[in-house]
């Protein structure tokens, strides 16, 4: 029979039925976001309270009560750099649950030194208490030869040539900013390059599909909303041009994801998509509009410098490796090693 706490965490946590009414109906609630925090959290104290030989690893957000030892990934602070990119109750709920994590946890697990460097210098920790994990591109994200692009083009749907842009649409994404750009550029590359946007909808993304609905009109974009996960290598691999501007990122896993499949990229400059790419990809500033119209024509016109960053980007993908992170990883749970 469940105890109380279980019960309470399995109705509003089920994913069907009364339980999924009870969990939109908590969204919606002031507090809401708090309330079902605390019930998650009466539920886990009550299932590791015997626990406390064993290493807690918390890979999401929620922290919770542990007599062991902790440790927490915390992917990024886009809650205080970009709170614009989410909604208000979720800022709140972020700010609270990300402060406390950083407050609890034993040893903090980020995924870039980008990251490393904002988590120690907001929390106020020594760079040796935080330990960096970055992720890796799939085995299944690599270079196509040229006698199979056609054939993968043609199955897709996808135009010979395109500029590939992969995220949710949401602000941070910066994607309004950068269709607008693209919608500057002369007619003749519109026409040679259609902007092909990867990915689902997201938070106030209204005014973005609007934005991008003149340019579907004319053909020189084509949104795909969100694709299976087997055909997102493809189309990566098929592409001449990642476009990721990005306002914020932990990471990018576009950005490396295309290096690996040996596709040039154009991204933010002074992020983390910079520390993967270094200078074998295009950087903008992704707050500036004509800025990004300049480097994607450069970009465009300049087959010698797509050859180039295509060649070196395979090479800086291979720095991020699944074995290696591993490793990393476990040194951190173990408390045995504080990772560079």
């Amino acid at each position: 029979m469940s105890t109380w706490p279980e019960r309470l965490e399995e109705l509003t946590s089920a994913p069907s039925g009364w339980g999924a009414k009870a969990r939109q109906q908590l969204r919606h609630l002031p507090g809401g976001y708090a309330l079902r925090h605390r019930l998650r959290m009466l539920r886990f104290a009550y299932l590791a309270h015997a626990l406390g030989d064993h290493v807690y690893w918390e890979p999401g957000l929620e922290l919770g009560p542990f007599p062991g030892r902790r440790v927490a990934t915390v992917y990024d602070l886009s809650h205080l750099t970009a709170p614009e990119s989410h909604p208000a109750p979720r800022v709140a709920y972020l700010q609270h649950q990300v402060d406390r994590t950083l407050r609890h946890a034993n040893h903090i697990v980020t995924i870039s030194q980008t990251m490393r460097r904002e988590i120690a210098a907001y929390a106020g920790l020594r760079e040796a208490d935080i330990s960096v994990v970055p992720p890796a591109a799939d085995a299944s994200f690599k270079p196509l030869s040229a006698d199979a692009l056609p054939e993968v083009r043609a199955r897709l749907g996808l135009p010979e040539h395109y500029i590939l842009s992969v995220g949710t649409l949401e602000p941070r994404k910066n994607l309004l900013r950068l269709a607008q750009a693209y919608e500057g550029l002369p007619a003749n590359l519109r026409r040679r390059w259609p902007l092909v946007c990867v990915g689902g909808q997201g938070w106030n993304d209204t005014s973005l599909i609007r934005g991008l609905r003149r340019l579907e009109a004319r053909g020189e974009l084509i949104r795909l909303g969100y694709v299976a996960q087997r055909e997102l290598p493809l189309i990566t691999a098929a592409a001449d041009l990642l476009a990721y501007p990005s306002l914020y990122e932990g990471f990018g896993m576009p950005v490396v994801e295309a290096m690996a499949c040996g596709v040039p990229v154009l991204t933010s400059r002074g992020t983390a998509m910079q520390e993967i790419t270094g200078d074998a990809a295009f950087l903008v500033d992704p707050q500036d509009e004509v800025a990004i119209r300049e480097v994607i024509y450069t970009a465009l016109e300049s087959h010698g410098l797509r050859a180039r960053f295509a060649a070196e980007g395979p090479v800086r993908a291979a720095r991020y490796n699944w074995d290696v992170s591993t490793v990393a990883l476990l040194e951190a749970l173990r408390g045995e090693s504080m990772s560079a």
